[in-house]
């Protein structure tokens, strides 16, 4: 087992985790020729409100690892894989389709309602529903899974 977290490459592995662990080192370190002494580790620090599970802000940003996803076979669908950490109440949860982790969304984007005068009007929308443009989903000129959905 790999102490402190550290990334090692054993003799049975295959050449194409040998690329993986190698391009999660590179990640870590970082071009040497980008370092700048004011950039350090980054910590965010976020407090949900009851509910939440969505995060987002204009300081959060981490590095993705290449050509590494997470895959969901019973979705069908597979997610990025991040560089960071994310904690929980002191516990550091895991990266994973599992109920109890954490998983980075492929995709985000913000579409703002016009002529919403009450919550009422956003009711029908929860998370994981899918919307669309158009008059049925198999006509629809654009498509999206609700991630998040306030007034």
């Amino acid at each position: 087992m790999a102490a402190n977290n550290e990334t090692r490459t054993l003799k049975s592995n295959t050449l194409e985790e040998f690329r993986q662990k190698s391009n999660e080192v590179s990640l870590h370190l970082g071009d040497n020729s980008l370092i700048d002494s004011r950039i350090l580790d980054k910590t965010v620090s976020y407090t949900a409100t009851a509910g939440q599970t969505f995060f987002t802000g204009s300081g959060l940003r981490f590095e993705l690892k290449p050509e590494e996803t997470i895959d969901d076979v019973s979705a069908g669908e597979s997610f990025n894989v991040g560089l960071l950490q994310v904690f929980l109440n002191g516990t550091e949860l895991v990266q994973g389709i599992a109920a109890d982790g954490f998983k980075v969304p492929n995709f985000v984007g913000s579409i703002t309602l016009s002529n919403i005068s009450s919550a009422a009007d956003v009711d029908e929308f929860i998370e994981d529903a899918v919307i669309y443009q158009g008059s049925s989903l198999a006509s629809a000129t654009w498509q999206g899974t609700v991630l998040d959905c306030t007034t």
